[in-house]
């Protein structure tokens, strides 16, 4: 997936399709597990290129049930790096609201963890 530009090889996204009449919101989330054995969530948070202009959204990070992190809100055309602590995780849960209008994907780009 392109996001800002740059073609990404790994990553979890999330969008809205289809009849945007009421532009629902979401929130959307995964969940992933953890195991305790990792240290660090790395990624770079964005719009999908393909994305309406209007569109934008906010990408959240929870860790066994506390947030992380916050993006804020995300456009069209940026990123925002992600770096998260994650240790002694058993689960992480990747969640994405869509703020702005129109259709398009929230992503995070080249999404690894490590030990």
């Amino acid at each position: 997936m392109s996001i800002n530009g740059k073609n990404h090889l790994h990553v979890v996204s999330m969008g809205r399709d289809g009849d945007t009449s009421d532009d629902a919101p979401g929130p959307c989330s995964r969940e992933y597990n953890l195991g305790r054995k990792y240290r660090q969530m790395r990624g770079t948070v964005g719009v999908g290129d393909n994305s309406d202009s209007r569109f934008s959204c906010q990408v959240d990070i929870f860790v066994d049930g506390a947030s992380r992190w916050s993006s804020g809100e995300v456009k069209l055309g940026k990123t925002k790096p992600l770096n998260v602590n994650v240790s002694a995780g058993l689960r992480v849960k990747i969640e994405m609201t869509f703020i702005g209008h129109g259709t398009g994907d929230c992503a995070l780009g080249e999404l690894f963890v490590s030990t």
